[in-house]
């Protein structure tokens, strides 16, 4: 509702409000990630893409549980 969307920003924000937003992208661990790339068939990506499809996931989440799954076994 944008009345009280406005309402609430002229009233102002407290310390609180504007120090818990966090910005970028969540953590993965307890260091900083790291990319990895990796060239895929076409039927392997079509298999992938169906995968995020069905889950409403994305590429990457995808591929690391697959990768986590295959390594934990």
């Amino acid at each position: 509702d944008i009345d009280r969307l406005a309402d609430e920003a002229e009233a102002g924000y407290g310390d609180d409000q504007l120090r818990s937003r966090q910005r970028g992208r969540p953590s993965l661990g307890s260091g900083p990630a790291r990319t990895v790339q990796a060239r895929l068939g076409p039927e392997l990506f079509e298999a992938l893409q169906q995968r995020v499809q069905a889950e409403h996931s994305s590429q990457s989440e995808v591929v690391r549980a697959a990768l986590s799954q295959y390594l934990e076994s």
